[in-house]
Order: structure tokens, then sequence, then C-alpha cells
């Protein structure tokens, strides 16, 4: 019964994001929806953030854009250093409630350097929280 209440919870907080996400777009009518997008796919190497076409990820500054969608699919392309990161509290986790991570992410055996933080809060990590769909394999 736990786990279904938590699959509602998750599945009202990602149609919140959405709805947040069209009511941005809505915002300024000026800005095109393809120009929004050419944005959100130029954040990263490649791929669109599918499942059959994840968004690849080869710098820091990729890696902390994740926290933008996280719903989405992602996969490492390189191995990262956040060590300019890891000042003042550091390394802000990827997700967190109410909105925990619920996309996937394979580090596809790469690793992940210089990650400090120095935070009091609970659930502290590269990812702070993991919604039930959220998977992460693959990295050291």
């Amino acid at each position: 019964m736990l786990v279904e209440e938590e699959d509602i919870k998750e599945q009202e907080v990602i149609e919140e994001q959405e709805d947040k996400t069209a009511q941005m777009t809505e915002m300024d009518e000026s800005e095109s929806v393809m120009e929004i997008a050419s944005v959100s796919s130029t954040m990263f190497s490649s791929g669109d953030g599918t499942a059959d076409n994840p968004y690849i990820i080869e710098t820091a500054e990729q890696l902390d854009a994740m926290r933008n969608n996280l719903t989405a699919h992602y996969q490492l392309g390189n191995d990262i250093d956040l060590s300019a990161y890891s000042s003042g509290e550091g390394w802000k986790p990827i997700g967190g409630a109410p909105f925990q991570f619920s996309g996937t992410f394979d580090g596809r055996g790469y690793v992940i350097t210089g990650l400090k933080i120095n935070r009091q809060e609970d659930n502290q990590g590269l990812f702070g929280r993991l919604g039930v769909y959220g998977e992460i394999k693959d990295v050291t």
C-alpha cells in the first residue's frame, strides 16, 4: 500500500513539473517553443533525453544541469571532476524532497571525482532522493 501511495505522489510531482514547464513556455509568447527546445538540447553533448537517445554528459556543468529535468534519461560520456563545486556547502545533490530524481542515469563505467558535500540536510550524495521509477547504475 505504501508503494502505491509513493507512486501516486511521484506521478503528481512529475505532472506538476510538466505543468510548470508548460506555464514557463506560455509566459513569453515572443519566444518560440523551438528556441526553448534548442537551448535544452545544446546543454548536453548529444541526445534528446529519451530512453532510446539519452542525454550524454561530458562535463561537470552538464552533470549539474541534470537537476533541470529530473525525469529524463542520461548517460556519462566521460569521467567527470566535480572539484569546481567543492567550495562552501559543496555539491548540491540532484533531486530531493519533493522533487526526486525519477529518470535514469547510466555511468557507463566512468568515474566521478572531486565530490564534496558539507551540508546538514538528510539525503546527501551525488543524488539526494531517488523516485520509485528512478535508476542509477554503473558509476564509480
